[in-house]
């Protein structure tokens, strides 16, 4: 695994919670990646290029300043947090996201921006969280702590969950490198308590459930599809097989459905999702 927990730092949970509550009934959440997730998950973008700019969708490269959009101006707290962190010259976009009761499709990021993708680097820090919180990457599935920063390398086949109607609340920060190294982001490294991964143990992939899986390829149609991909993308946090398996699980259950549309629905998504994409694109799932 790639990904991994740079420290933890303390967090204010007075001073916090105001502004998660603030964030929690913020009306300005944006769709721009709705075909990356089913269930609630929402985005609400702190800093970008424009401080109008409600997108938050990855850009290439720029040495431009970021705006705080006016819907953080009165995340004193959290901005605080954010400049005594990080040197922020660097960084590129940022985003509260908040997860509840849904699950992101397995993905790889930044795979729009050709030569620039090695360039970036997401650091994420969860602000409000609960067990049943997990993030996987390959074959690997993890849970995030509280005031844990970890390093997440979006470039991977990678998804999230949050398995409870506990919303959580967690920071992205976007930042391009150009070359540098990631201990050049933080401010003080002395500050961040040094941590060990919480790395989830699944149970073993046996041959009756997967049996039981490529079943549902019987009851696969036209008006279920969405949620046989909300269950197909869930498998792999309990069981243990990589998340890349979905893929070929969702093309292989259309197969035996016998439903060439969503055969060929299936299989473009998947190229989407992990090989071709080009920036801006959306896919109507």
């Amino acid at each position: 695994m790639l990904s991994r927990p740079l420290g933890r730092i303390p967090l204010n949970s007075f001073a916090l919670r105001k502004e998660l509550d603030f964030l929690l009934h913020c009306n300005e959440a944006n769709e721009s990646y709705s075909e990356f997730r089913i269930g609630n998950w929402r985005t609400i973008v702190l800093r970008t290029r424009s401080a109008e700019d409600a997108e938050g969708l990855i850009r290439p490269t720029t040495n431009s300043t970021l705006a705080v959009a006016p819907r953080a101006h009165g995340l004193e707290y959290i901005n605080r947090l954010v400049e005594s962190t990080f040197f922020t010259e660097r960084l590129q976009l940022l985003r509260a996201h908040i997860l509840e009761d849904g699950v992101l499709i397995p993905h790889r990021d930044f795979i729009e921006l050709n030569e620039d993708n090695n360039r970036w680097v997401r650091i994420h820090l969860p602000l409000q969280t609960n067990e049943k919180c997990l993030h996987s990457e390959e074959e690997s599935v993890f849970h995030m702590r509280q005031g844990e920063l970890w390093i997440l390398n979006a470039a991977m086949t990678h998804s999230a969950c949050n398995l409870s109607g506990i919303p959580r609340i967690t920071l992205c920060l976007d930042f391009d490198l150009a070359g540098a190294q990631v201990d050049s982001l933080f401010r003080d490294l002395a500050v961040p308590q040094q941590v060990d991964p919480l790395i989830i143990e699944r149970d073993e992939l046996d041959a009756p459930f997967l049996d039981a899986l490529y079943g549902l390829g019987d009851i696969l149609n036209d008006t279920n599809y969405r949620e046989i991909l909300n269950v197909l993308a869930r498998v792999h946090f309990y069981k243990d097989v990589n998340v890349n398996a979905f893929f070929s699980w969702m093309v292989d259950i259309a197969a035996r459905a016998g439903n060439q549309q969503l055969q060929r629905k299936f299989s473009d998504f998947a190229e989407f999702l992990r090989f071709n994409r080009a920036l801006g694109q959306r896919f109507a799932i």
